[in-house]
C-alpha cells in the first residue's frame, strides 16, 4: 500500500505543479491585458482632452465670428 500512496502522492504533486504553472501563465497574461487595456484608455482620455481643446476652440472662432459680423453691420 505504501507504494501506491507513494505514486497518489507525486502524482498529485505533478499535478499541483502544473495547475500552478498554468495559474502562473493565466497571471502574466491577465497582467499583459490589463496593462495594454490601461495603454487604450490613457490613449482615449488625451483624445477625449484634444477633442475637448478643439470643440472650444471652435466656440471661440463662432463667437469671434459673430462678433465680427456684428461690427460690419
Amino acid at each position: 500500500h505504501s507504494k501506491a500512496i507513494d505514486l497518489l502522492i507525486k502524482d498529485l504533486h505533478k499535478q499541483s505543479d502544473g495547475i500552478t504553472n498554468e495559474i502562473t501563465s493565466i497571471s502574466a497574461a491577465t497582467e499583459e491585458n490589463t496593462a495594454s487595456v490601461e495603454e487604450v484608455l490613457s490613449s482615449v482620455d488625451e483624445q477625449n482632452d484634444r477633442i475637448s481643446s478643439i470643440s472650444h476652440g471652435f466656440k471661440e472662432l463662432h463667437s469671434l465670428i459673430n462678433n465680427l459680423e456684428s461690427i460690419a453691420k
